[in-house]
């Protein structure tokens, strides 16, 4: 059922199934999969943490639009 909410674009879905992927399955590919189409949705806490998966893996300028975006879009 939270696979399918996802699928429909249910943003509170994708971060809950990122947050699987990452602390329960350990599998990265989904989680920065999930956190991309809640980007895309333009979900703020999904940019701040897209962002830090960037910063963490050196990829500080795809961080640093991600956290830009976060900023433009209301998120301090």
């Amino acid at each position: 059922m939270l696979e399918q909410a996802a699928q429909q674009g249910d943003v509170p879905s994708l971060l809950a199934l990122a947050s699987i992927y990452k602390r329960k399955l350990s599998n990265e590919s989904k989680y920065v999969e999930a956190l991309q189409r809640a980007v895309k949705l333009k979900n703020t806490q999904a940019m701040i943490d897209l962002g830090d998966y960037y910063f963490c893996k050196k990829l500080r300028t795809k961080a640093k639009g991600l956290y830009q975006q976060a900023k433009d879009s209301g998120n301090p």
